[in-house]
C-alpha cells in the first residue's frame, strides 16, 4: 500500500535567514511531514494496543544480528 502525505506548502519554503548565510534554510515541509507521520504513527500504536487489550510492548523487541557499541 502506497501513502502519500500531502503538506500543502510551497516549494521553496524555508522561511528562516541568517546574516551572512545565502540562502534559506529550516524547510517547513520537513517539520509538517514529520509532525503527521509521528501522528500516524501515534494513532497506529494506539490502534494496535485496544486491539490487543494492552499496552503493544514496542521498546523491548529485540533486533537479531545487530551489536550494541
Amino acid at each position: 500500500m502506497d501513502l502519500v502525505i500531502i503538506t500543502n506548502t510551497v516549494k521553496g519554503d524555508a522561511p528562516l535567514m541568517y546574516p551572512n548565510v545565502c540562502v534559506p534554510f529550516a524547510p517547513t515541509s520537513v517539520i509538517i511531514g514529520a509532525t503527521i507521520l509521528h501522528a500516524i504513527f501515534a494513532q497506529a500504536v494506539a490502534m494496535m494496543a485496544e486491539q490487543r487489550g494492552k499496552a503493544a510492548n514496542l521498546a523491548k523487541r529485540k533486533y537479531s544480528g545487530r551489536k550494541r557499541t
